[in-house]
């Protein structure tokens, strides 16, 4: 029998209980559940299960038509386009496998933390203390609703694993542990949560710089410099890797930043984020009082675990093991707290994007668990020393997971069956004829109350995904800046984060939905006071109720279509120019925008009386066919009912390219050649084919590093 194969067996019980715990503890996903919370049945499930969609129709995910009158897919890092394990989602999209791949990451981070105290400790009990203290912490169960934090979290273990395995190569030119460890780098960037990717920096920085400075002592006479210097070939080796590897994801999110209505948070939203008052102490312990815990407060590992922590300070190799641990255990404490906000906003470069930093305290679990193996592997010679029974260790670390689990016990942990979400199929029928719609939702809390037994029939964002209907609304932090105009000017909101959250009421009656050809209202408008919750509001039922008719009953469901036929493409008579993406949407909604098209650059297209009928249809998601009824002699102005991004491109029939520009400054439009019988409009952005290229590169410069630095080691004498 091989080696390898003989250390594994030796693993063998650790790792079934790692595999079982999982299983047994989310066994709800193995038969179809979903777990219930807004981000899983809102965003996470609907949009990856739009990407598989497309895979399906043999096409790149790389744009979805379904919310917000069309946005970048791929390019929103939490949909985890490109992460390899999606795959398997792709081959088999269902709740059972969104389920098992959550379950999975699950066993994954539990087998990291195993292997990196195993590391330390060269204990398997130590190491399966710690490894199911991290499987069973209330971070890791919060959120499972959150599942990018867990994809991305799973992998900091074996992040900090294999930074502990570079450090140690003492040879100038990086190798193996370097080419893993970006590996697990890109990987974690591709599961699809920047905030603990950008965490997971800030403590890999902590580590290094901790490892530098206090090596574990076998160091063969290496001066600080020589240290220094190998430590930062391997590490800017693996970083530039990881972000080659990753830049498929990298550079088109890069993109979409730069186009999204996603201002930095002002230092007053980021300290309520924080931990305040008594929940600097009382989150850590899990004694916050709380029946159900908040996922991005609690972070506790009990207090058992904790005291264990404290005794990886006993002694000098036990503490230089610890203290890179304390280091960003504190760290990740400090960076959560409310009243340091402004000192944080001011030294650390994006710190304010990102919404609650107390999910820093992320960190404080993962560096709790790793110090708690430490210092229950310090018990190993003291029990040896007095003859303590072989129990005895066993059993102090099960009290020591007994105080975790209290903790566990009280974290939201529910599950729907994901035929709750399912809307009748008659509506979804008649949405599918044509048009868009949006939702009038008489609570302004559906995205935030996917528990109600009507929810499927609400169509609340992202459900428009999910069934694949076109809806001019979403749920999601990353809109797009024009799109977002567009919302404002149509709707009202309150409590706030980012464009897609909080309380909103569209009016019914707005020019903006007319513009962006919604031809369905979804609720019962005629029974709901918007004012009651958002002052100021209204309908004007007088008038909504000549333009709207009935065409699917329900109590408190039914379906309207307005009377009025709203294109999804036409031709405009004329087109006029306008300063602004602002200036053009409002002239849009006081002129008719079927006739005039306000654009921002000049364009030398003369009017026309009496322009050709278009129609379209899309081929995919991020292609869509335009069809006139009968060519022009001369330069025609087309607008279509799809939000409008950078990347848009469009050719005729004849293989004629034809300029795409923003429309009505919010929608796409083309500045069609004459004599043009059909256009083909394509999402096909520079940013995905540039990161495509440069994540081919990195795997060949990585595969080509990793072999030099081997066929070195090979030659006679090295």
């Amino acid at each position: 029998m091989t080696e390898p194969t003989t250390h594994l067996r030796r693993h063998r019980i650790p790792l079934i209980v790692l595999l079982a715990v999982p299983v047994l503890w989310w066994w709800p996903v193995f038969v179809g559940f979903l777990p219930d919370f807004m981000d899983t049945v809102t965003h996470t499930y609907p949009m990856r299960l739009a990407a598989a969609r497309q895979v399906w129709e043999w096409t790149l995910p790389l744009w979805m038509p379904n919310q917000f009158s069309g946005m970048p897919l791929a390019a929103n890092p939490q949909i985890a386009a490109w992460y390899p394990l999606q795959v398997l989602f792709y081959l088999y999209p269902s709740p059972l496998t969104h389920g098992l791949l959550a379950a999975f990451h699950y066993v994954l981070a539990g087998v990291g933390m195993y292997a990196l105290v195993y590391w330390h400790a060269k204990s398997r009990t130590v190491a399966l203390f710690a490894a199911l203290l991290f499987q069973l912490s209330s971070m890791l169960v919060g959120r499972i609703a959150l599942l990018p934090h867990v994809y991305t979290m799973a992998w900091v273990p074996w992040i900090f694993l294999l930074s502990e395995w570079a450090m140690r190569d003492r040879h100038r030119l990086p190798g193996l542990p370097a080419f893993a460890l970006a590996w697990a780098l890109a990987l974690q960037i591709l599961a699809g949560s920047p905030q603990v990717t950008y965490y997971t920096a800030l403590a890999l920085l902590v580590l290094w710089a901790v490892r530098w400075l206090l090596p574990l002592g076998d160091e063969n006479g290496e001066s600080l410099t020589q240290r220094l210097a190998r430590f930062a070939t391997h590490g800017a080796a693996a970083a530039a890797l990881a972000l080659l590897i990753a830049g498929v994801q990298l550079a088109p999110t890069l993109e979409l930043t730069g186009q999204v209505e996603r201002a930095a948070l002002s230092v007053d939203r980021l300290s309520s984020g924080g931990l305040n008052g008594n929940q600097h102490w009382r989150a850590l312990f899990g004694l916050t009082g709380q029946a159900h815990e908040d996922t991005d407060t609690i972070n506790a590992i009990g207090v058992g675990a904790m005291l264990l922590a404290l005794l990886a300070f006993v002694g000098p190799t036990h503490r230089r093991r610890a203290l890179p641990y304390l280091a960003i255990g504190a760290g990740a404490y400090l960076l959560a707290m409310g009243p340091l906000a402004g000192v944080w906003k001011t030294v650390l470069p994006l710190y304010d994007h990102f919404h609650a930093p107390r999910r820093s305290l992320m960190f404080w679990t993962v560096a709790g668990c790793v110090l708690a193996g430490i210092g229950a592997g310090r018990l190993i010679p003291v029990l040896a020393g007095r003859e303590a029974p072989v129990w005895t260790l066993p059993a102090l670390l099960l009290l020591a997971l007994a105080s975790n689990f209290w903790v566990v016990l009280r974290v939201e942990r529910i599950f729907t069956d994901p035929a709750r979400h399912h809307a009748p199929e008659e509506l979804l029928a008649e949405l599918r004829t044509g048009g868009r719609f949006f939702t009038i939702d008489p609570s302004l809390s559906y995205s935030y109350d996917s528990r109600r037994a009507d929810y499927g029939e609400s169509l609340a964002p992202n459900l428009a995904a999910w069934h694949n209907v076109l809806d001019v609304q979403g749920y999601d932090p990353l809109v797009l800046e024009r799109y977002a105009l567009a919302r404002d000017l149509a709707s009202a909101r309150s409590g706030v984060f980012y464009p897609s959250h909080g309380a909103f009421f569209t009016d019914p009656n707005s020019p903006v939905l007319r513009l962006l050809g919604v031809q369905y209202i979804l609720g019962r408008w005629d029974l709901f006071d918007p004012g009651a919750v958002i002052p100021g509001t209204s309908i004007d039922a007088d008038a909504l109720a000549g333009r709207v008719e009935l065409v699917h009953e329900s109590r408190w469901w039914p379906l309207y279509r307005y009377t009025e036929e709203r294109p999804m493409a036409w031709i405009v008579e004329q087109v006029t120019f306008a300063n602004t993406p602002q200036e053009a949407l409002r002239l849009s909604t006081v002129n008719d925008p079927y006739r005039t098209a306000f654009v921002e650059e000049p364009l030398d297209i003369p009017a026309i009386t009496d322009p050709p009928g278009v129609s379209m249809e899309f081929t995919n998601a991020r292609t869509i066919d335009v069809t006139m009824d009968e060519p022009s002699g001369q330069f025609l102005f087309l607008t279509v009912s799809s939000a409008w991004a950078p990347g848009w491109t469009a050719r005729t029939g004849g293989g004629q390219q034809a300029e795409t520009l923003p429309s009505h400054g919010v929608l796409l439009g083309v500045a069609v050649p004459p004599g043009t019988e059909s256009l083909r409009l394509r999402y096909a952005p520079l940013s995905f084919r540039l990161g495509a290229g440069l994540s081919a590169i990195g795997i060949l410069l990585g595969t080509l590093m990793l072999r030099l630095r081997l066929e070195k080691e090979d030659r006679p004498g090295v």
